[in-house]
């Protein structure tokens, strides 16, 4: 089995519910990976060509560069945390998936040592 894994950054700010409490807004450079794996290659020795992981996650995160995750549709309401931003990512980048391989993950740094991941259902 192979894994490849992109990885791309977009500016963003949120406040964050905590137990009930809405943090104060603030803003991180996030930093979003996806890891694609399968088991066969390509003719050119491919699983998946990076360029094209690589524009598929700018075109996702296009939507959330630069605004308030709060307010950012893709995020529809949800409390935007580390979690949520995988989990929409990831299933932003499930609509059309890269030839060759299949997302097992997307994983969100926040901040420097805060990631979360959202990873493809058992199946």
């Amino acid at each position: 089995m192979y894994r490849v894994t992109a990885e791309r950054r977009f500016t963003g700010t949120h406040a964050v519910r905590v137990g009930g409490a809405w943090e104060a807004s603030h803003a991180h450079d996030w930093a979003v990976e996806v890891s694609i794996v399968g088991p066969e290659l390509d003719e050119d020795g491919l699983l998946v060509d990076f360029c094209r992981v690589q524009a598929d996650l700018d075109g996702v995160l296009g939507r959330l560069d630069g605004r308030d995750l709060n307010e950012a549709p893709i995020m529809r309401g949800l409390n935007p945390t580390a979690e949520h931003v995988a989990r929409i990512v990831y299933d932003a980048l499930t609509e059309a998936p890269p030839a060759g391989g299949v997302i097992e993950s997307v994983r969100v740094t926040e901040a420097p040592g805060c990631t979360a991941t959202y990873f493809a259902a058992a199946g």
